[in-house]
């Protein structure tokens, strides 16, 4: 199991989901995971990469420069903003929603950022 999805499984937040219903998508270079959230309920899923995707197809792509890198956003040690402006953190979508996304998993840093 990859790193980051033991850390999305510890950090999830079940009551900042409400009645989202989605599927996110965590990519760096040589990994990806995929939680699939509905209302009130998030399931986890690592992607085999010989049979990538594994998952349904995702609506919001949250891509890293390294698994570390996404940690460190999760966990509260590499701000999402600062992490966004130097090209570690990219999404597929509008980045407010990505922010809100990832506050779901976040540490305090991601979450106060995400309720601004």
């Amino acid at each position: 199991m990859h790193r980051l999805l033991k850390v999305l499984k510890q950090q999830c937040a079940a009551e900042r989901v409400g009645d989202l219903d989605l599927q996110i998508a965590f990519v760096w270079p040589d990994g990806e995971c995929n939680v699939c959230i509905h209302p009130r309920q998030v399931y986890f899923i690592q992607a085999d990469q010989s049979k990538r995707p594994m998952a349904p197809r995702a609506e919001l792509i949250l891509y890293f420069s390294s698994e570390g890198c996404a940690i460190d956003v999760l966990q509260g040690r590499y701000n999402p903003i600062d992490a966004f402006m130097n090209e570690d953190f990219k999404s597929n979508g509008y980045i407010m929603w990505a922010f809100q996304c990832l506050a779901i998993f976040s540490s305090t840093s991601a979450a106060n950022i995400a309720s601004a």
